[in-house]
């Protein structure tokens, strides 16, 4: 009688170890979809920041292009009006000699 006490308490166990085994088994199935949906998330997100990231860096890129052609026109155009006035300078420089020169005559 006390080995069958013992076969029915030992295959009691087998029946618990087994269930909670099943258990763990499928825990571990559960948490391993959860992870592979979370990877899939993180990757998604990261694609979606690496875009974004882009799109800003294309934007910063096309304005400070925008400010460089700007300024070079207005670098130019300066440049241009202060060849022109030295122009006139010396054109009213040229007149005043001529016109001191023709008051020592």
């Amino acid at each position: 009688e006390h080995d069958v006490q013992l076969a029915a308490f030992s295959s009691e166990k087998n029946a618990d170890y087994a269930a909670l085994l099943s258990d763990l088994r499928a825990e571990k199935r559960s948490v391993e979809e959860e992870n592979a949906l979370l990877v899939k998330q993180l990757l998604q997100q990261r694609t979606a920041l690496e875009i974004q990231y882009k799109r800003e860096y294309e934007e910063k890129v096309r304005l400070l292009e925008e400010s460089v052609v700007k300024w070079e026109g207005t670098s130019k155009r300066q440049f241009k009006d202060l060849q022109q006035s030295d122009a006139r300078v010396q054109a009213l420089q040229e007149e005043l000699a001529a016109v001191k020169a023709a008051q020592q005559r």
